[in-house]
């Protein structure tokens, strides 16, 4: 196994569940993605943008581009559920293959988080990305759950079940 094996399965799964969220949400009622929901980043779609860009944020820096090219807030808000399912799955695709190859050096590489003037190392970076769209993903599944739809269970055995 690779220096990042457990990293590499990790972001296979959150691939997985970041997948299941978008197809709930282009399920649900339109309205519903929206409206004003509490718990979230003001609307369901807005929390889903933020996760999506910030996976985007972070996808940059393990590849050393600059994060200035973003797309900014507002357009990523701008994006229908179809589109930032789309990228999300793409940047799944680009996590999973820069960690295949990824070394030790490569996982203790400083990388500088601009928005808090601060450096983590690129094992960091990449955990921080778990956590961060696992937060998200749980807020979007609640606030869509408060209003009566079906909201799925994202455990990584449900995932190994599906597979097997």
């Amino acid at each position: 196994m690779n220096a990042a094996g457990d990293l590499l399965e990790l972001f296979r799964y959150n691939t997985w569940a970041n997948s299941r969220v978008c197809e709930t949400c282009a399920e649900a009622d339109p309205q519903l993605l929206t409206m004003p929901a509490p718990g979230t980043i003001g609307t369901v779609l807005a929390t889903l943008a933020h996760l999506t860009r910030m996976e985007e944020a972070y996808c940059a820096l393990l590849q050393k581009d600059s994060v200035a090219p973003m797309e900014s807030r507002e357009a990523f808000e701008s994006r229908d559920v179809a589109a930032l399912g789309r990228r999300l799955a793409e940047l799944g695709t680009t996590f999973q293959a820069w960690l295949q190859t990824a070394t030790p050096e490569d996982l203790r590489r400083r990388l500088p988080i601009t928005w808090l003037d601060f450096e983590v190392s690129a094992r960091e970076a990449l955990l921080q990305v778990l956590s961060h769209s696992a937060q998200h993903r749980s807020q979007v599944l609640s606030a869509l759950g408060a209003h009566g739809v079906d909201v799925p269970d994202l455990d990584y055995v449900l995932l190994l079940q599906q597979e097997r």
